[in-house]
């Protein structure tokens, strides 16, 4: 053991620092946070009220925030980027939908498994209600949103079936329906088939 008295007493050890188990590594004027093993588990623990457990780093010359527990959200972690998963990834159930959550299935099947209602899509703001699957039905753009058009491609065909949501339009083998329902054969000049 080396106390640097030219660094408000630094101390650097030569080895290991031992503890027994249920013996904590307490850090803080207040010991706020401790680490510790009690011969079964390993605990990082933060004894504060609301403080939150961050994992930072150094990418590449950059410090970074890895990751941030929120202790004042119920332990809410936040990601500073992708979550990569060699198992199964498996979201928490909630009182109001039981079965909420993402299932991997050995059939090689991802399920998701909707509350009572159904599973509603959003976009990234929730401004935007893309899809709702129902038990009974799905709907396509159940807001009504002027600009969200529903498309089907097919082998060659990148608008086999589109509705325009702004022009009320049904368009079959054509990107710019005419027409209620504009259906077009998939040739050159797109000749009209079908139209009503």
């Amino acid at each position: 053991l080396t106390l640097d008295m030219s660094n408000a007493g630094r101390a650097n050890f030569s080895n290991d620092i031992g503890l027994n188990d249920g013996r904590a590594l307490r850090l803080g004027s207040d010991d706020d946070g401790a680490i510790y093993n009690d011969g079964s588990n390993t605990y990082i623990k933060n004894a504060t009220s609301n403080h939150d457990i961050i994992f930072q780093g150094n990418d590449d010359g950059s410090a970074i925030t890895a990751l941030t527990i929120d202790m004042s959200a119920a332990g809410a972690a936040t990601f500073n980027s992708n979550i990569t998963s060699g198992g199964h990834l498996a979201l928490s159930q909630t009182g109001d939908f039981a079965n909420t959550g993402l299932t991997y299935h050995t059939n090689g099947w991802l399920y998701a498994r909707g509350g009572d209602s159904g599973i509603i899509l959003k976009n990234r703001a929730a401004t935007i209600e893309m899809m709702r699957i129902k038990p009974t039905e799905v709907v396509i753009n159940d807001d009504g949103i002027a600009d969200l058009d529903f498309r089907v491609e097919s082998d060659s065909n990148s608008h086999m079936l589109f509705v325009d949501g702004g022009n009320n339009r049904v368009g079959v083998g054509t990107s710019n329906p005419n027409s209620i329902v504009d259906i077009r054969e998939n040739a050159p000049g797109g000749q009209a088939r079908l139209r009503l």
